[in-house]
C-alpha cells in the first residue's frame, strides 16, 4: 500500500473514526459522485489508492449496493468512510460547520462529534 503526502486527505481519512460513518444519515450517492468528479487530481489519487471507484458510486446511485460478501461490505465501508473524511477535510480547512452540514447532508452536532472523535482517534 501507499501513503499519499501530496495533501492531507489521506491523513484525514486515517484519523476518521471507523464507527462514525454508522451514525451518518443516509448518503446522497449522486451528490457523492458529483463531489468525487470535482476532486482535484491529488485528492483523486488518494481516492484511487483507497479503492474509491466511479463504478461503485454509479451502482449506489441506482440502489444496487450488494452486501453479500465480506469484500462488498468492506468496499461500502471504505466508500462511506471516505465520504466522512471529505466532510472532515472541509472542516479542517475551516469551512463553516453550517456549509459542511449543507454540503454533506449531516447535522451540525454530528460534525462537531466527528471533529472531536477524529482528534481523539488521532
Amino acid at each position: 500500500r501507499s501513503f499519499v503526502l501530496e495533501n492531507e486527505l489521506h491523513t484525514v481519512y486515517l484519523v476518521t473514526p471507523v464507527y462514525i460513518q454508522d451514525q451518518w444519515p443516509s448518503i446522497d450517492w449522486y451528490k457523492y459522485l458529483c463531489l468525487w468528479e470535482r476532486l482535484p487530481p491529488d485528492m483523486k489519487h488518494v481516492a484511487d489508492i483507497l479503492g474509491i471507484t466511479e463504478s461503485f458510486l454509479a451502482r449506489a446511485i441506482q440502489g444496487r449496493l450488494a452486501e453479500r460478501t465480506a469484500a462488498q461490505r468492506e468496499s461500502l465501508r471504505v466508500h462511506r468512510r471516505f465520504f466522512t473524511a471529505l466532510a472532515l477535510h472541509d472542516l479542517v480547512h475551516e469551512v463553516s460547520v453550517v456549509e459542511v452540514a449543507r454540503k454533506y447532508g449531516a447535522a451540525k452536532g454530528l460534525l462537531q462529534t466527528l471533529q472531536g472523535a477524529a482528534g481523539t482517534f488521532a
